[in-house]
This record gives structure tokens, C-alpha cells and sequence, in this order.
């Protein structure tokens, strides 16, 4: 076995009971010990057992350590985390964590260098997922939809960093939902994808991700008083049906937007019945003046609006009348 090096300590409040994890790698999610993700940035391993939160957790993050494995690594390879947050041999876009110190088989716990390329690293790469957890230590996720899917993105670990994310499959009648763990003050923590071309660029800051860029595109059709539109707000135009006396208000509203800037078309594409239709959002006439509903009521009927940081504003109308 190598040589052992001399170790660098830190102390830092663990994120819950990590009384069973001494020995896994470790990340720091808002100040506090969290274990590592899959490929995910690694910024040492933990080498006591705090069983509850806020209890110091003393993490290793220099020289020479133990890791638990949870694969065969020769030595010399490089190593990176697991789901679990276990040693496993590095591949692809995974974030190097150190480098064996000697050969490791799944479930002992070995001797490695701890690079701590990982914490410094500026983060490369990208992915596609079909569903589940995005990587945010990979800049780039490239979304793809089939059918109804679920998408979640954890908490930042670096205040400035970015995340792109691209819808670049859309198929099977396809609802993509994007959950985010926390945003940014005020703004939504869910996003649906349903058409190839929309885009999303988040930034990590203290608190939460915050939306620096959108790309809207596509379509969306929402029966009055019956479809929620909660993070129905990648689409560039919402479509309409509308069957007799109907309002679609709370979470069935028109979405507010994040950008200023971004722009939207509320049109009639189904008229039923006497329609009488009535979709709520955050309004403003052209006047200025500040509204809450926007009644549509035949198939020629159309609207454009812009998100001015406040309110969608009046830009273009045909017969949509807000108030």
C-alpha cells in the first residue's frame, strides 16, 4: 500500500443523521454535509458519524484517506461517486473524486488520494436524460420527452454556476415535468417541456435557481375551467377551447412569466356550445392599467402579450378583452 499523506480536516455541519455514511464522499449543499451524487461533485469523505443535523461533521478533504467502495478499482485508477456516494471507477462526464491508493472491491474500505479536483474544477460535460434526477454538477441536460415524464433538480452547489437545459425529443403526446428543489425568491419550481426547441438556462443562487434565459416554443391546449396550467410556461402560444360559460382562474391561469421581455399568444382554437371563456392572469392593458381576466370567446379571437417584470402587457388584440 502507498505511503500515507498527511490529512486535511474540516469541520462542517452535517444536513441530516449521517450516522451510517463515515467513509462515504460528501458535497456541501447549503452550508451543510450532504452525500455525494452519482458522477457529482465530490469535496471529500466523511470520517465521523453525526446522527443529526446540524451535528459536526468532520470531512476530509486533502491527502490521504479511506473511502468505502462499492466496485473494483485497480490501483491507480481514478475513482468517482456513486449514487450512494461510494467509491466507483470514474468514466465518462463523472466528476474525478481521487485516485486509488490500492486495489478496491466492492463493500471494503480502502486507502486513496483525495485530489479534491472535484470541489475546484470548473464543471463540463453534458447529458440526456429521459427522466429522474438532472446532474448538477453537468451543465448541460439535454431533456428528453416521451410520454408523460418527470424530471428533478436538486439544489445548487456552487452560487454562480449555470444550468442548460434543452427539450430535444418530444413525442407520445409528450408532458415533461421539471421539478426544481428550491427557486429563487418568488419564482416557479415547476417547468413543463412538451415541444423540441424550448429552453432553459438556471443559476444557482443563495437560496434557490433563478431563470437568466428562456426560449418559448410550441403550444399547449388548455380546456377552460378544467386544465391547470401550473409551469405551463415554456410555450410560446396557449390554445384554447372553450365550450358555454367557462373561467379558468388560481392554477388554471396563464403562468407569469420570469423574464422580461418574454413574449406569448392566447388564442380560440375550439368554441362550443354559447362559449364564454375567461382564463385569469397577471394583466395589463395597453393603457396601463391593471387586470386580472382575459375574456375569449370565438375562434378569431387572438391576443399577444410581453412580460414586462410585472405583468403580461397588451401588445396586440383581436376581441380578447381584459379586465
Amino acid at each position: 500500500m502507498a505511503t500515507q499523506q498527511a490529512p486535511q480536516y474540516i469541520t462542517v455541519p452535517a444536513g441530516s443523521d449521517l450516522s451510517t455514511k463515515q467513509f462515504y464522499f460528501m458535497n456541501i449543499s447549503a452550508g451543510k454535509l450532504a452525500v455525494a451524487s452519482a458522477g457529482g461533485r465530490v469535496v471529500g469523505t466523511l470520517t465521523n458519524k453525526p446522527d443529526a443535523a446540524g451535528k459536526a461533521g468532520s470531512l476530509q478533504f486533502g491527502g490521504a484517506g479511506k473511502v468505502l467502495a462499492a466496485g473494483t478499482i485497480s490501483a491507480g485508477g481514478a475513482i468517482a461517486s456513486d449514487a450512494s456516494g461510494k467509491a466507483v471507477a470514474a468514466a465518462g462526464t463523472d466528476l474525478v473524486a481521487g485516485i486509488a491508493l490500492e486495489d478496491m472491491a466492492s463493500g471494503g474500505i480502502y486507502s486513496y488520494l483525495c485530489t479534491n479536483t472535484a470541489a475546484i474544477a470548473v464543471a463540463t460535460g453534458e447529458e440526456t436524460k429521459t427522466s429522474g434526477a438532472l446532474n448538477v454538477d453537468i451543465p448541460i441536460s439535454y431533456l428528453s420527452v416521451t410520454g408523460t415524464v418527470a424530471f428533478t433538480l436538486a439544489d445548487g452547489t456552487n452560487v454562480g454556476a449555470r444550468k442548460i437545459l434543452e427539450c430535444t425529443v418530444a413525442a407520445t403526446t409528450p408532458i415533461g415535468t421539471l421539478t426544481i428543489n428550491d427557486a429563487y425568491l418568488t419564482e416557479s419550481t415547476t417547468h413543463v417541456f412538451n415541444t423540441v426547441g424550448q429552453r432553459l438556462v438556471l443559476e444557482w443562487r443563495t437560496g434557490g435557481w433563478k431563470v437568466v434565459e428562456k426560449r418559448r416554443t410550441g403550444s399547449v391546449t388548455p380546456v377552460v375551467g378544467t386544465t391547470v396550467l401550473t409551469g405551463n410556461d415554456m410555450v410560446e402560444t396557449y390554445n384554447l377551447s372553450i365550450t358555454n360559460t367557462v373561467t379558468s382562474a388560481t392554477t388554471m391561469g396563464i403562468p407569469d412569466g420570469q423574464l422580461e421581455g418574454e413574449i406569448i399568444w392566447i388564442r380560440c382554437t375550439t368554441a362550443g356550445g354559447s362559449p364564454v371563456g375567461v382564463i385569469d392572469g397577471t394583466y395589463k392593458l395597453l393603457s396601463g392599467v391593471a387586470a386580472t381576466h382575459a375574456a375569449v370567446n370565438a375562434t378569431t379571437d387572438y391576443e399577444q402579450l410581453r412580460w414586462d417584470g410585472a405583468a403580461w402587457q397588451e401588445q396586440i388584440t383581436n376581441s380578447v378583452t381584459l379586465s
